[in-house]
Parts: C-alpha cells; sequence; structure tokens
C-alpha cells in the first residue's frame, strides 16, 4: 500500500470512530496503544520508540551507561525527584498496586519526573559541553605555548652554543641581505603555514621556530650600525613592523627586543656621526612604527614576566626616539597615539615597578618636549593624575631611591604641565595649591618638589596666587625666606649635591616672591608687604644678603670665563651662549629674582618699608643704579607679548617697575660732603638705630617721593 493510500484510509477510520462515538487514542495502525507502560521494560521501550523530542531526551539519558536513572526501577525514580511527600513503595522492585488507578498514577509521576529531570539537565550539558571545548581550547592553546617556549628556549640555546663555537660569520653587506631574504622567506613561509593548518599547532609549530631563529640572528645589526641605512632599503623594516600583531607573542616580544636594541641611545648618535639623515629614526617616524609599537603595548599583560619586559622595552624605544627627534617624536606620539592616556593610567596604581617608574620618566619627557602635549594633557584629566599620584607622599618619604626618583619624575612632569594658564586653572579647581602647601609644611622628600610645583602655578596668574594666599601660603613661606626652617636634604649623599640643592631651593623661593609682587594688588598687596615688616625688616636682610650672594658666583664665573677664553670684548660675551648660560648656572636668574622683589620693596609706597631698604642697601653698598642695570638686563632677556594671550605678561610690569624705579632716582638728592674750608653745621641728633643703620645717604625731596 502506497503512503497517500495508507494515510486516507487511516484518516477514514478516524472519521468513522467519531461518528461512532469512540474517542479512544488510536496508534499509528489504528491500535489503541495502552495508555502507561506496566513496567520498566515497557517504559525503556516506550521512550525508545517515542518520536517525541522531550521523550528522545530522556530515552538518550537512560541509554547513557554512565547515568545512575538507566532502567531504575520505578519508585526510585519517583524518589529521586524532589518533593514534599516521599513514596511509600518500597524500594528494589515494584509492589503490587491496589488498583489500575493507583499504577497509572505512579507510572505519570515517574514519567514526569524523567521529563523535569531531562529538561532540567539540558541546559545544563549544554553549559558542560561549552565549558568542555573551551577547556579542550585552552589545553591545546597551552600545550602549543608550552611547545613554543620550550622550542624558544633551545633556539637561543643553540645560537649561544654557535656563539661559543666562534662559527659565528661576519656581518657585512652581503651577510645582511641574505638574512634579510632568509627572514622573509621564514615570515612568508609561516603565513601559509598558519593558514593551511588553523587548529593544529604542531603541523605549523615548526615554521614559528624558524622565523624564531631568523630573528635572533638579525640582532647582530646592533653591532655594525652602518649596516643599518642598508637595512632599511630593503624594507624589511615594514614586515618586522607586521610581525608585531603576530597571534604568537614569542614572535612580537623578539621584534620589540630587536627593535630596542636598534634604536639605543649610543647607536644612534653613532649612526647620526656617521650619516646626515638618520634613516632608522626618519623610517620609524614615517611607517608608522610608532603607532605599532604603541598598540602592540597597549595589548600585553603586565602579569606575565615576558609580557612585563616586553612593556618595558617599548618604554625604551619610545625613549630613545624622544631623544634623537623630541619635539616631532612627542608630537607624533601624542597625536596620533594613545600613548599619554596610557601612560595616566599606569600610574594610577599605588603599588610600585619597575615600568610605573618608566612610565613616570617618559611622561616627564613628553611634557618637558612640546607644549601640545602639555595642552593635551588636560583633557585627559591629567592634571588630577598627577595629583592623585603625588598625594600618597606628602607625609611621608619614599621606601628606597627608585621611588623617590618616581616622585621626582611626577613633581617634574606636574612642573612641566603648569607652564599653560589652562593647566594652572585645572590645577587650582583639583586644590592643587592646598596639597603642594600640605607637603610643603610636612617638610618630607616631597616638599622641594612642592615649592618648585607652587613657582610654576603662580607666575603670570593673579588668581592662583590670590588663592596661595588664601591658603596661608605666607606662613609656609616666609620662614624659608628668612632661613628658620629648611628643606630636608638627607637623600643627598654628597656635599655638592647639598649645595646644588639649596641653591636649587633659593631660586624657587625668590621667584615665588617674584611672582606675588608682580600680581597681588590691594588687601592681598598689604598683608605680602606687612611680612617684610616684621621682625625688625629680617626677610629684607635675608634678601639683600641672596641677591650679593649669587652676584658674588656670577661675577667669579665671568673672571674664570675670561681668563679661559684670553680675554674678549663685551659685544663678543653679549653673544656668547656657553657665557650666558655658565652665568645662569652661577644664580643668574636668582640674583635678578632677588633684585627685582628689592625694587618692588623700595616702591612700596609705605615710607618706613622704603626708606629702610634703602637703607639696608646701602649698607651693603648697593645703589639705585646697580638694581636698575640688574633690571633692565631681565627685562631684555624676556620675550615680547604675544597676541591673544591670557597671562599677565612679565615684560610689561618690569617695565612699569623699571619707569618708577627712575623717577624715584630723579627725586632723590645726594646729601653733599662737608665743605673743609667752612665748619660744618650744627646738625641735628642722630636718628635711633634700626638695624645696625645710623644714617641714610639719600633724603627726598617730599614724602610722596617714597
Amino acid at each position: 500500500m502506497h503512503v497517500k493510500d495508507a494515510r486516507q484510509s487511516a484518516d477514514s477510520q478516524s472519521a468513522r470512530r467519531a461518528l461512532a462515538g469512540d474517542t479512544t487514542p488510536r496508534g499509528v495502525h489504528g491500535a489503541a496503544p495502552h495508555r502507561y507502560p506496566r513496567d520498566d521494560r515497557q517504559l525503556a521501550a516506550f521512550l525508545r520508540s517515542s518520536r517525541s523530542c522531550a521523550h528522545s531526551r530522556i530515552a538518550a539519558r537512560l541509554r547513557t551507561p554512565s547515568s545512575p536513572y538507566m532502567l531504575m526501577p520505578m519508585n526510585r525514580l519517583i524518589a529521586a525527584k524532589p518533593k514534599t511527600e516521599t513514596p511509600s513503595a518500597a524500594s528494589g522492585c515494584i509492589a503490587p498496586l491496589a488498583s489500575r488507578q493507583e499504577g497509572a498514577d505512579d507510572r505519570m509521576e515517574a514519567l514526569s519526573a524523567l521529563e523535569d529531570f531531562a529538561g532540567g539537565t539540558r541546559a545544563a550539558d549544554e553549559a558542560a559541553l561549552s565549558a568542555a571545548t573551551a577547556a579542550g581550547k585552552r589545553a591545546r592553546t597551552d600545550t602549543f605555548a608550552d611547545q613554543a617556549r620550550a622550542t624558544r628556549e633551545e633556539v637561543a640555546g643553540a645560537l649561544a652554543a654557535g656563539d661559543e663555537a666562534g662559527d659565528e660569520e661576519t656581518l657585512d653587506e652581503t651577510t645582511m641581505k641574505r638574512l634579510v631574504l632568509s627572514f622573509e622567506k621564514r615570515v612568508t613561509e609561516n603565513v601559509r603555514m598558519r593558514g593551511k593548518f588553523v587548529l593544529e599547532p604542531n603541523r605549523f609549530l615548526p615554521s614559528e621556530i624558524e622565523l624564531f631563529a631568523d630573528l635572533k640572528k638579525l640582532h647582530g645589526l646592533a653591532t655594525a650600525p652602518q649596516l643599518i641605512p642598508a637595512f632599511i632599503s630593503t624594507r624589511v623594516l615594514e614586515t618586522l613592523l607586521g610581525l608585531l600583531s603576530h597571534e604568537n607573542s614569542d614572535i612580537s616580544i623578539e621584534v620589540i627586543d630587536l627593535l630596542s636594541e636598534l634604536t639605543d641611545t649610543d647607536l644612534v648618535t653613532e649612526v647620526s656621526e656617521l650619516f646626515s639623515a638618520n634613516a632608522l629614526i626618519e623610517a620609524l617616524l614615517g611607517s608608522g612604527g610608532v603607532e605599532l609599537v604603541v598598540e602592540h603595548m597597549a595589548r600585553l599583560d603586565e602579569g606575565v614576566a615576558d609580557e612585563s619586559e616586553a612593556v618595558h622595552k617599548s618604554l625604551l624605544i619610545i625613549e630613545n626616539l624622544l631623544e634623537a627627534e623630541s619635539k616631532r617624536a612627542a608630537e607624533l606620539l601624542v597625536g596620533k597615539t594613545r600613548l599619554l592616556k596610557w601612560l595616566l593610567d599606569r600610574l594610577k596604581p599605588r603599588a610600585f615597578d619597575a615600568n610605573k617608574l618608566y612610565a613616570s620618566e617618559i611622561l616627564s619627557i613628553l611634557l618637558q618636549a612640546s607644549p601640545m602635549v602639555q595642552s593635551a594633557i588636560a583633557p585627559l584629566d591629567g592634571i588630577d593624575a598627577l595629583l592623585l599620584a603625588v598625594s600618597p607622599f606628602k607625609r611621608k618619604d619614599p621606601a628606597n631611591a627608585e621611588e623617590a626618583e618616581l616622585v621626582e619624575n611626577l613633581l617634574g612632569a606636574l612642573c612641566s604641565a603648569l607652564l599653560l594658564s589652562d593647566n594652572q586653572t585645572l590645577f587650582l579647581k583639583a586644590e592643587g595649591v592646598e596639597l603642594m602647601l600640605l607637603a610643603l609644611r610636612e617638610g618630607r622628600f616631597s616638599a622641594r618638589g612642592a615649592l618648585k610645583a607652587l613657582n610654576f602655578a603662580l607666575q603670570r596668574n593673579a588668581v592662583v596666587c590670590e588663592r596661595f594666599v588664601d591658603s596661608r601660603g605666607l606662613g609656609a613661606l616666609f620662614p624659608l625666606v628668612a632661613g628658620h626652617s629648611k628643606l630636608s636634604l638627607e637623600h643627598a649623599k654628597s656635599k655638592l649635591k647639598k649645595q646644588a640643592l639649596e641653591r636649587e631651593d633659593d631660586e624657587h623661593i625668590v621667584c615665588l616672591l617674584c611672582s606675588l609682587c608682580h600680581e597681588l594688588t590691594g588687601t592681598y598687596r598689604q598683608r605680602l608687604l606687612g611680612k617684610f615688616v616684621e621682625e625688625n625688616f629680617e626677610k629684607c636682610r635675608r634678601l639683600i644678603e641672596i641677591r650679593e650672594r649669587y652676584a658674588q658666583r656670577v661675577f667669579a664665573f665671568q673672571g674664570r670665563y675670561r681668563e679661559e677664553m684670553g680675554g674678549g670684548g663685551e659685544e663678543e660675551e653679549k653673544d656668547d651662549d656657553a657665557l650666558f648660560f655658565g652665568r645662569l648656572e652661577a644664580g643668574l636668574l636668582t640674583s635678578q629674582m632677588a633684585t627685582t622683589v628689592l625694587a618692588y620693596l623700595v616702591i612700596s609706597g609705605d615710607p618706613k618699608l622704603s626708606k629702610q631698604t634703602l637703607l639696608l642697601l646701602h649698607s651693603a653698598d648697593v645703589g639705585l643704579h646697580d638694581l636698575k642695570s640688574t633690571l633692565a638686563e631681565l627685562r631684555d632677556s624676556m620675550g615680547e607679548e604675544r597676541p591673544g594671550s591670557t597671562v599677565t605678561n612679565n615684560r610689561a610690569k618690569m617695565e612699569s617697575l623699571c619707569a618708577k624705579l627712575d623717577e624715584l632716582c630723579k627725586r632723590l638728592v645726594r646729601r653733599p660732603p662737608p665743605s673743609e674750608e667752612m665748619p660744618p653745621p650744627m646738625l641735628p641728633p642722630p636718628p635711633r638705630a634700626t638695624g645696625g643703620i645710623t644714617s641714610s645717604p639719600f633724603q627726598f625731596s617730599s614724602a610722596a617721593d617714597i
């Protein structure tokens, strides 16, 4: 009988039974099936023959040899299902049933238990299968990594053994090109094998061993820097940079190791001396190599020792590029990569390690290299990140020399960022002034860097200067001015180092005073001038002492320099950069800043302070003409006002100060010496001594002159 005829016959039989009132469900051949299996064997047979998806899952579960439910007695199946009431049937076999209805209920409950069990375990089975698949992949990956690591050690050992045996051939241009050709072939073969045997690492592993060995051989270029331009001309650098995205991290890390050696500072210097154009640096900066190095570094996991070392070598490559082409490399790194964000994020963890130290050093170099980098740090919340990194050291000293270097790098980076007025505003909003003053009062290792940061933050910014006064900054600063307290020198190991730190502290102190004198007005200015009057003008004497000490150092250096150069005209000395930088090293800026503050005190408008300052200057044999000449030199060394600048221009301030000092000099009348022919006139009693000065060589024409 055909299938179509059988189906029509079955439909007609169903229709006749429906007309006769027979609603008993029939099987495929028209026979009435049993509603429930009578025993375990019938139950298993029913489940195996069922075409239902749910029943098939139960049958498959029963056929599993390891399943505890395989042909389990009915009462034990019922007991396996969690419920409130336990069955009363005896364990081990099916007990005789009191009635057919009770047996049907028990079997229905057993079937429901099986269905619940199969449905509940379906998700668990799928999860177990997924976990098993992932575990298999991890096992294969781990096995491959172990094999690759072992082969890497074998290759390194073989190369070292070859070096000891002396079978290394001399590297010349021909040999170098042969190595490059072999390397290119290894790369092509590895790409082919990886594409052909994606899921079989053992099949493409030999090609990666050969590739790794050829990479090791290219390290010989570090001993022959004269071959680097020819090496770049082969265009193999693009292939090397492409390997930074290789799936095997050992290969990409080896490329980083090679580039770190080829961009070594000493090597770059030598190549620069031999050739007018630095082919290596140009190739890395022009071919997108810097971007690839930064992207590769961001993918590395510093929790793995080899990858952490690769991060350190990547930072070494960046440092070498910055030393060779500081401004260009810095702008490229910040403009086209996410290096700046990576560095700021790397400073956030409080734990100290070598890579965090290196990251702080690279950040400091970047911020010193270009104003573009200084402006790029603001949108990344760089000022907040630097202040958070410094804050743990406001009340404690670094644990060792490396941690001390970290603090210096962080504060140095902060000072470079504060050269822009926008960053000064962010520094103010982040309560950086209060943090630096707290560190300064504590007197720990970070106090010296905090003093320097305040010096940069207050320059040409009246708002920050006012916040400094409001935060009781004058009370923290003037004990340092008077010399009552000094910053810690415990970390300085030599006498020369201590002297250099003291000179640096003096420079920042007088520069802070000069910024306050430039910017403060009104009641803020009166509070500043009141500090100089305290304790019988002690701070004025200290300023004159600082000015004279550093002026003598500058004068002594000029004498030594003229003797070494055999004497020269003043015009030649003005154009001599070596002389200018030598004077700065001797303390020229400190002397000029102290002179500026003294000039502000002379024209302060307070008769008592002005007169006492003039008396103290006279006792030190310093005249107003000496102040004027020093201020004129400082004014001429300042740059012109920049159009559209939002900061106060110090050149305009200096010109105004020099004009007021000239006007004061014109109003002062020097006392004539007594005539030898005429008896001296009767003089009034001498004034009361004030600070060791009993008379003044000047007299003012009116009280308004002071």
